[in-house]
């Protein structure tokens, strides 16, 4: 509304003033609109909100005004297309405009919203870009205009870790989507990719010490490495099936380079259980644990490699593989295992399929590198290999507890140079 002057005021500011009998000043005549307009406003204040006019009710206007109804809507449209119809329809973008918005389908990814004059950004109190999950179904979300953005009035809840006192588990499926948050064993649960499950699913969460972390592949089929994986505190398992490792297969070419895998842990605990590797790139490891990484191999086929200069199984750095029970051998590469500074363990018996062929040796030690038998009862069955059995130079130590010289399969005697040593 605006303001309405006295009748007669050549001053559109001018004020009202009362009649004066003894100075003999008339007082100001208002127009209409002086008296109606408020009236109407105060109204369409109280009727936008929701309420019926009252008489009796003098404080149907801070009642509307405390209820919050003119700055809220249900939002429509797509999750990440968000609509809102306010009363009165909001027809230009007002910084610092608070809404509320009740979310009616949770977003899958970044997200729009439409108050009225056009779509803007949602983004975190950062500026950043909202996660999947920050708008939960049934929540209700305040935002604040910033002129190019509806700004979250808290903290987004990829923000803040959920914590798991008893660990979390999180679905992988060929048919899943990385925008699903990998909580259910569905299509529109699980995620796609084991990458994804891993640094968008377990970012979300605070495990306590020891709780372990586990990457479920929900289904017997394909799934892509996930090539180096991140570092969290807290061990991580990725398994499929133990008793059909067949199954469940981890495919791809991986990422190209020295120190790295199809599978890689650079640092923290990655275990493997009940899957079969299948590497199709020729200048990575299958298996790769560098630095302070530690992957725990068990029921893990290792199919094919395309790699003859590369390892099966590779510790560099101060890596650590060791392997349990149930693993097998079906697959040529340039080494068995390799171990350049790190450490291969063979903790379990270790089964050989179709006569693997290594091109530079079964076993290979070097920079103070070593490959150890857990225990005497440990064994390699099955098919035996073709190549040098093992080599451990520059220091490289391999001891088979005294297993012998043919303990290692191959086809051709071992070696030792330059500090090699195998027992």
């Amino acid at each position: 509304m605006e303001y309405k002057a006295p009748y007669g005021s050549p001053d559109p500011d001018a004020s009202y003033v009362d009649r004066d009998t003894p100075g003999a000043v008339r007082g100001s005549v208002p127009p209409a609109a002086a008296i109606e307009d408020p009236q109407r406003e105060l109204v369409n204040l109280i009727t936008s909100a929701g309420l019926v006019p009252s008489g009796n009710d003098l404080f149907q206007a801070a009642i509307a005004v405390q209820g919050g109804a003119l700055t809220y809507a249900a939002a429509s449209a797509s999750p990440t297309a968000l609509t809102a119809a306010l009363t009165p329809p909001l027809t230009a973008q007002r910084v610092g405009m608070r809404v509320t918005i009740k979310i009616t389908s949770a977003n899958a990814a970044a997200a729009t919203l439409n108050a009225g004059p056009g779509p803007l950004p949602i983004v975190t109190m950062r500026g950043g870009a909202i996660s999947l999950g920050d708008l939960p179904l049934g929540s209700f979300q305040t935002f604040v205009n910033t002129g190019t953005a509806w700004m979250l009035a808290g903290l987004a809840y990829s923000e803040v870790p959920r914590v798991a006192p008893t660990g979390v588990i999180l679905y992988v499926r060929p048919d899943g989507n990385d925008n699903n948050d990998g909580l259910t064993n569905s299509a529109s649960g699980a995620f796609l990719t084991i990458q994804g499950a891993v640094t968008s699913g377990l970012s979300r969460f605070s495990l306590p010490p020891g709780q372990a972390a586990r990457i479920q592949l929900g289904v017997a089929g394909t799934y892509a490495g996930p090539g180096s994986l991140p570092y969290i505190s807290s061990p991580i398992e990725i398994r499929g099936d133990p008793a059909n490792q067949a199954g469940y297969v981890i495919s791809g070419a991986g990422p190209a380079g020295g120190n790295v895998g199809l599978i890689g842990a650079g640092a923290g605990q990655v275990t493997l259980n009940g899957a079969t590797i299948s590497n199709t790139g020729a200048i990575n490891h299958s298996i790769n644990a560098d630095n302070s990484g530690y992957v725990l191999l068990q029921n893990v086929t290792f199919l094919t490699s395309l790699s003859t200069t590369y390892g099966l199984m590779a510790a560099t750095g101060n890596g650590v593989i060791r392997l349990g029970a149930g693993c097998i051998v079906n697959a040529s590469a340039g080494y068995m295992w390799l171990a350049d500074g790190g450490t291969i363990i063979m903790g379990a018996n270790v089964a050989l399929q179709s006569t693997p062929s290594f091109t530079t040796a079964t076993a290979q030690a070097l920079n103070g590198g070593k490959i150890l038998r857990g225990g005497t009862s440990t064994a390699f069955t099955g098919t035996g290999a073709v190549g040098l059995r093992y080599n451990a130079t520059l220091n490289g130590i391999i001891n088979m507890l005294f297993g012998g010289a043919n303990f290692i399969p191959g086809n051709s005697a071992g070696t030792t140079a330059t500090g090699g040593q195998y027992q």
